[in-house]
This record gives C-alpha cells, structure tokens and sequence, in this order.
C-alpha cells in the first residue's frame, strides 16, 4: 500500500516539474531575433526623430546585419531614405541598381518586422524637408548622373499618388528625360520598371452602337419609296487607327405611290416596306483625343427595298415588287463625342469611353443595272450610342 501511495504521489508531481522546467527554459531564452528587431526600430525610428544621424547609421547597419534568410529588419523603401538621410549615396546607388522584382519577392517569404511608424515617419519628415534633402545630393561629390538619378528616385519614393495621382505624370516626364539624356545609363532598368509608369492602349480595340436616324433616297428612288428611319446595330474592330464597321442597317419605309406587281393589282400608296442595308466599311481615325474622335470611311454595302415577310407570304407575287441585294458602294464620316473618365492622369490613356456617334455616310446602289425607273442614291443620318474598349499595356 506504501508502494502504491508513493507511486501516486510521484505521478501527481510530474506535472508541476514540467512547468518548473519550461519555466526555467524562458527565464533563460535570449531576446528572439524578431523582439530584438522590433526594438531596434523602435530605437532607430527615436533617434531618427531626434536627427542623431550619427546613432541612425549606427543602428541601421546593426539591424541590416540581424537579417537572414529568415527574417527581415527593413523594408527596401525605409531603408532608402534612412541611406538618403544619413547621406550614404554609394550604397544607396548600388541598391537601387541591383532591385528587381525577384529581389521584391523575396521579402514576402521572410518574417515581417512588428507594425509600428517608422515607414510613416520617414516618409512625413522626408516629403517636409525634400528641398533639404535634394540640396544634399546635388552638393555632393556624386557624378552627374547619379545625382539627377537619386533626386528622381527620391521624389518617386515620397510622391503621394494616392491622393495626387496627376504626380506620375511629371515623374514620367522627369524619367524620360533622364533616359534621353543617359540611354545606357546602368540605372535605366530601375527607371523604367519603378518610376516611370506608362499605359499604352492595345493596337486592337472593340466597339458597339445601336443607332437610328434618317434616311433620304434620291432621283427615281425617291419617287417610288418614302424616306426610312432606321434601326440598327454596329460593331467596330480596330487596329491602330485603322477602323472596320460592320453595320446592321433596318429602315422602317413605305411606298410612296401604289407599286404594281401584276397587271390587275399593286401595292398600295404607304404600305410597310423595309430598307435593308448590311455594311462593313474600312475608315481612319484622322483626329482622335479625349474629347472626340473623326473618322472618315468608305466601303461597300448591300441594299434590299422589301414588303414585310408576313405579307409575302399571304401574297407571294408581291416579289415581283421587291428590289434584291444590290451591290453597294459606300463612304461617310464618323464623329465620335466621347463621355466619360475624361481627367484621368495622362499616364492613365483613357482606352475605354463611351461615345455618341454622329454618323453621315451616302450609298449608291446598283438597282438601274437590274430594276428600270430604279436610278438613285440614298443619303444616311444616323445617330447613335456606344461604347468602346482597348486593353492597357504597361508602356517600357
């Protein structure tokens, strides 16, 4: 029975020496690498603020040095203007050179330092104090290149673009303007990738239309067939400036006089008729900004002069008064009244607007060849209601 007490009195005793012994472990655990780094930004973002520059440098290489394959002390852009501030341009220089998206990427497999200020810190007092800080760099013993470099990489880094976008076109300016005048500069890769941020839209691009007006037919045609309002459906495809219409062209008409169609009987005086005239026409964007766009065209099209189906068939001779699908020559203008996010930054290409379409274009169909009485042209007013799209591409 002693055996058996003992033995439950051991048992009941483990636990508490576990807890003494894990107790013990963390008493004597040194600070983790990732405490450690938070502290020290801590103490760095403090003499920061204290513009100890001195103790800055100090404690930014201390951290740099902490960081592995495992964790990480600073991000890329708190480390460049802690460099800009304490004025270390050699090894800013080569930083920047040798950033690329991989070396990015690698940031996100690491452990991330704790959340606090410091980034904000340094980006607050660096946008109030960048005459300061650009007045450095351009005293210093730097050659020309890296210093225009380095003053353009600084004001990419503060630029507010959330809440001033139209910022990303003066840095694109700037950015051109230092590759134009250093083409093969080591920092041109870092340029093009970080700072300058263009879109260009795709060469290809789509639009649609519904559409109606009027229409007038001339000469002899005119005689036989009142005007028609249309209705109608377009797609364009695009490529550059070149523009293909492809159009759907219903007219709502009738006749203008009674049309025979065998000798004892005719169609009477406004009968429906419909106008039908499918179209693909090539055109070119002449002007084309963010306001409007104007194209003139010209191709070929179909026409057909039509008694409604249900009728032809009640009254199948009523063929005899039908004009075919006659070969039909085309050409028009194109004005397009774009509507829409027309203010966006200019690095920002407007690709996809809505339009309304102000549309002229004058057919002349070959019925004379076939139909006798049957010579004329046909001139189209339409108005219409779209929209259009283009891709973006990074422009580099």
């Amino acid at each position: 029975m002693k055996k058996f007490i003992l033995l439950l009195s051991l048992l009941s005793s483990l636990p508490l020496l576990a807890q003494e012994n894990i107790e013990a472990e963390i008493l004597e655990f040194d600070v983790s690498k990732s405490l450690l780094i938070s502290k020290g930004r801590g103490l760095l973002m403090d003499k920061f603020t204290d513009g100890d520059w001195a103790k800055v440098k100090e404690i930014d290489a201390y951290l740099i040095a902490q960081e592995d394959d495992d964790f990480f002390a600073l991000y890329p852009a708190e480390q460049w203007l802690i460099q800009y501030w304490v004025q270390d341009y050699q090894d800013l220089c080569k930083r920047l050179e040798a950033y690329d998206k991989t070396q990015a990427s690698n940031y996100s497999d690491k452990t991330r330092p704790e959340p606090d200020s410091l980034y904000y810190k340094l980006i607050e007092k660096s946008r109030a104090s960048s005459d300061h800080l650009i007045a450095q760099i351009n005293q210093s013993d730097l050659n020309s290149e890296d210093k225009s470099f380095l003053v353009l990489s600084f004001k990419n880094i503060i630029a507010d673009l959330y809440s001033n976008p139209y910022l990303q076109d003066s840095l694109n300016t700037e950015a051109d303007v230092f590759i134009e005048k250093h083409p093969e500069s080591r920092y041109k890769n870092y340029t093009k990738q970080y700072v300058r941020l263009k879109y260009q839209p795709s060469i290809w691009g789509f639009a649609f239309e519904f559409f109606s007006g009027y229409g007038i037919f001339t000469d002899q045609l005119s005689e036989y067939y009142n005007n028609p309002v249309p209705i109608g459906l377009a797609f364009d495809i695009c490529y550059n400036k070149v523009e293909l219409y492809l159009r759907n062209y219903i007219g709502l008409s009738s006749a203008a006089q009674k049309l025979s169609y065998n000798p004892s009987e005719s169609y009477a005086q406004g009968s429906n008729l419909y106008v039908l005239n499918p179209e693909a026409s090539l055109g070119y964007a002449t002007i084309d900004n963010n306001t409007f766009k104007l194209s003139p065209f010209l191709g070929i099209s179909a026409m057909n002069v039509t008694p409604p189906k249900n009728s032809m068939k009640e009254t199948p001779e009523l063929e005899n008064i039908e004009l075919d699908f006659t070969a039909t020559y085309t050409l028009g203008l194109n004005f397009n009244l774009k509507f829409g996010a027309k203010k966006s930054p200019r690095y920002m290409t407007d690709s996809n607007y809505g339009f309304i379409r102000l549309r002229y274009s004058y057919h002349l169909p070959q019925f004379d060849n076939k139909y006798a009485m049957r010579n004329g042209g046909f001139h189209n007013i339409t108005i219409g209601f779209g929209g259009m799209a283009r891709r973006l591409t990074r422009d580099l």
